[in-house]
């Protein structure tokens, strides 16, 4: 190691030790969506050392994500998220190894999109059709994964939990999502990172989000998987 590798893994280290750092290195993590949730989900796995992400999400960053999304800034509306996801890690960890794919999520690609030997995953998507697909295939290959629920029109951090999707209540999106997967025979077996907080009333055509929410989603299930690689 380099001197700023030292010093990159020494905080981590003191904690998890230099087996933890291993792991962590050799980990694969796959995270769909790069939003508010994904963002902060994806720069949580690059600060831990992941040693190899894939992002994947087919968006371009717009002024309107900047309350919110952590690759979102003046410098980088119009540029495609994935972009902004690479450029932020290499200047946070140059080590780590980014594999992007600008693409939309969709049943058709996702077989494709887990060909790259991932280890575990991150579902940050918003589409209940992309999501049930991406959910359903996480399944049938048997790789870890923890699935982050709808976080709009919510205020309060303290809601925030941590479930199987079969235990998950007071989220219409987790509701939505949990009845689809009843229609093809899934029940249980999905992590979820959701909000039992009753979403505010809706005033205005586009959803209402706050800065912290997505953000704390997205940290909470980064270190669901973090934690699953460390002790798995």
């Amino acid at each position: 190691m380099n001197d700023f590798d030292n010093s990159f893994y020494e905080r981590t280290e003191a904690l998890i030790g230099h087996d933890g750092i291993a792991k962590l290195s050799r980990a694969r993590v796959a995270v769909f969506g790069i939003g508010g949730v994904g963002s902060y989900a994806f720069e949580a796995l690059v600060r831990s050392g992941v040693g190899r992400i894939i992002v994947v999400d087919a968006d371009t960053v717009e002024a309107s994500n900047c309350n919110r999304q952590l690759i979102a800034t003046q410098s980088t509306i119009g540029t495609p998220k994935v972009d902004c996801a690479i450029r932020r890690a290499y200047d946070i960890n140059p080590g780590c190894v980014i594999e992007s794919h600008r693409i939309f999520i969709a049943p058709e690609n996702i077989y494709d999109l887990l060909r790259s030997e991932i280890t575990h995953a991150i579902d940050a998507i918003d589409s209940i059709e992309s999501k049930i697909a991406l959910i359903h295939a996480l399944l049938q290959k048997g790789i870890p994964f923890v699935s982050c629920m709808g976080g709009a029109q919510r205020l309060d951090p303290s809601k925030i939990r941590i479930s199987d999707i079969s235990k998950t209540f007071g989220c219409p999106h987790a509701k939505s999502v949990r009845r689809r997967l009843r229609s093809i025979g899934i029940e249980h077996g999905v992590r979820c990172v959701y909000s039992t907080e009753t979403p505010a009333i809706r005033t205005h055509n586009m959803l209402g989000s706050i800065s912290y929410i997505p953000g704390i989603i997205g940290l909470t299930a980064a270190g669901i998987i973090i934690n699953d690689i460390l002790y798995e």
